[in-house]
């Protein structure tokens, strides 16, 4: 009599199916999404080895119920201090990957039914949080432009807050995507969804770009798919990490905060587009240009820059004549308690 052959369970054919077919090529995914894709499974490894005591070759399809995932997002939150934000975007990859194994195989439909049904962790809403001029010029100061690395560094981020990119759009900038429009200098970000869009770089920053091209990329031709910002590590030139920029931002806003307390204790990229778009904003800009500028898709997302800046609003009312009610009318408890209670119903307060 022959053996019976045991099935083998389908995870790891899943697996590359999804990340070698489905995501690059069915679904279109930008490589920024797959490799955030990539990022979640690398992380539900590293639990699951913790958890099980095994390695990641013996993961099954039934592991990824309802318990595991919870103990995972936990995890994430306990150990690794992710946000809600960030634990949201780990299980929403962990969704997409068992939706794709139902509908290849029925029999893991179930499975993927209860994990769908995991809410999204909310972020509690701490409104915007935006450098002041002060702080970005006191950041900007710290790197020493005389040495290399410093003037890489302060050109990344001068870069950065010039034009509002994202961490992923301004790593992924190569030399033709410095080009002269209408006699302008700007940049072609490669934004969400690989769309595009064209920010002007003004003169300042202009000249610290002149001068770094010249010292790292004097050589290369302005239609070069080279990229921008490199690293060079044990003489192999490659691309800039996320990391290693993070790395850097947070030493200089760290050394700028013993200077200026504008400086936020917690400094990270993104803080560069939030505050670029808030000072375009306080500017004058109308929300649509702050949109476009920014490559939102929808105003309604720009629309958390005209509800963020108090002190607008404060100012925006001493430019109104008080009434001539010698305050007493406003000293009422009633009629305080009754515009609180506008105020907080339309967000001011």
């Amino acid at each position: 009599m022959g053996t019976k052959k045991v099935k083998r369970d389908p995870f790891f054919d899943f697996f590359s199916r999804f990340f070698i077919e489905y995501l690059p090529s069915a679904k279109d995914c930008s490589t920024n999404t797959v490799a955030s894709y990539r990022c979640t499974f690398r992380l539900l490894e590293e639990y699951y080895t913790t958890k099980a005591g095994r390695p990641f070759a013996t993961m099954v399809m039934e592991n990824l119920d309802i318990e595991f995932i919870e103990g995972f997002m936990g995890w994430l939150k306990e150990n690794r201090k992710n946000s809600p934000a960030t634990i949201g975007v780990r299980l929403t990859a962990i969704k997409s990957f068992l939706r794709f194994c139902s509908t290849r195989d029925a029999l893991y439909t179930p499975l993927y039914k209860g994990i769908s049904e995991i809410p999204v962790p909310v972020s509690p809403d701490r409104g915007l949080v935006y450098l002041s001029q002060k702080a970005i010029s006191a950041i900007l100061a710290q790197p020493n432009p005389k040495r290399s690395k410093g003037l890489r560094d302060l050109t990344f981020m001068v870069l950065m807050y010039e034009s509002a990119a994202r961490m992923s759009e301004m790593l992924d900038v190569r030399l033709c995507d410095i080009r002269t429009d209408d006699g302008i200098l700007c940049l072609w970000l490669t934004g969400k969804g690989r769309k595009m869009r064209v920010v002007p770089i003004g003169v300042k920053a202009a000249r610290h770009l002149m001068r770094y091209l010249e010292v790292f990329h004097g050589s290369a031709t302005i239609n070069s798919d080279d990229r921008l910002f490199f690293t060079v590590i044990h003489g192999l030139k490659g691309p800039m990490s996320a990391d290693c920029a993070e790395h850097f931002i947070k030493k200089y806003a760290q050394i700028a905060r013993n200077t200026c307390k504008e400086v936020p204790e917690k400094m990270h990229a993104h803080l560069f587009r939030h505050s670029r778009a808030m000072h375009l904003y306080q500017a004058g800009n109308d929300l649509i240009a702050v949109r476009d500028f920014l490559g939102h898709a929808s105003i309604a997302t720009t629309d958390i820059y005209a509800r963020a800046d108090l002190k607008m609003m404060s100012e925006a009312v001493k430019k109104v004549a008080p009434l001539d009610s010698g305050g007493k009318d406003w000293e009422d408890a009633t009629i305080k308690k009754q515009l609180q209670d506008y105020l907080r119903l339309h967000g001011f307060a």
